[in-house]
């Protein structure tokens, strides 16, 4: 069962890595509403319950999908994404701090903790 879920997880990660580069194009394009729900979309595979967080390729789509949504979200002022997804990313993007986070998503810690503060503000602002 524990490979059949590490295969379920790693094609997870693909679907959202793929979320994540339509969502981009989108944003690039300007389609800025289009591009937060792409992404949203995207997390959403990902908070599936067999999907393993801690795996860079799960762990990277997650943190950069989350940065891509929040920022058109706060771009946008509408609510991005969900009090886990920040927590998700945040956590393996400080895990993997010392050691080069991916495509220097560690740049954006200090974004996505203001982030997940705000929610604690302003619950109103919380998706799901």
């Amino acid at each position: 069962m524990r490979l059949i879920n590490s295969i379920r997880s790693g094609i997870a990660a693909l679907k959202a890595s793929a979320a994540f580069g339509r969502a981009l194009r989108r944003q690039r394009e300007g389609k800025l509403t289009e591009a937060l729900i792409i992404a949203q979309n995207g997390l959403a595979i990902l908070r599936k319950t067999y999907v393993q967080h801690s795996n860079p390729p799960e762990g990277s789509a997650h943190a950069s999908l989350t940065t891509l949504a929040e920022s058109i979200a706060w771009e946008l002022d509408v609510p991005g994404v969900t009090e886990q997804d920040l927590s998700t990313a945040l956590a393996f993007l400080k895990a993997v701090e010392t050691k080069s986070p991916p495509n220097g998503l560690g740049e954006y810690i200090p974004f996505l903790e203001s982030r997940l503060e705000s929610l604690h503000k302003h619950p109103h602002n919380r998706l799901g």
